[in-house]
């Protein structure tokens, strides 16, 4: 659980701090966005290697309304690629 909050606070603070450095420099925010996670499953429990995935997308859907956003993750688990199939 602590893992998927790090992970959530890591994508709001990266977010934060690019608006920040856009308005200090005096230009627009970007409307493309891409996060890039490595064995995004480590020391996850098998029922939340499931819920990581739809979780991360939940948060970058609620903190960028316009933003074109990508979410790529290399995993060794078939529980994350499962996750994301319907997506």
């Amino acid at each position: 659980m602590r893992r998927i909050f790090a992970l959530a606070y890591l994508l709001v603070w990266t977010w934060e701090e690019h608006r920040q450095a856009a308005k200090l420099l005096g230009e627009k925010t970007t409307d493309q966005v891409v996060f890039l996670i490595d064995e995004v499953e480590s020391h996850l429990h098998p029922q939340w290697q499931r819920r990581i995935i739809p979780a991360l997308l939940t948060v970058v859907r609620k903190l960028i309304n316009k933003a074109n956003v990508q979410i790529i993750t290399a995993t060794h688990s078939p529980l994350i690629m499962a996750s994301a199939e319907p997506i």
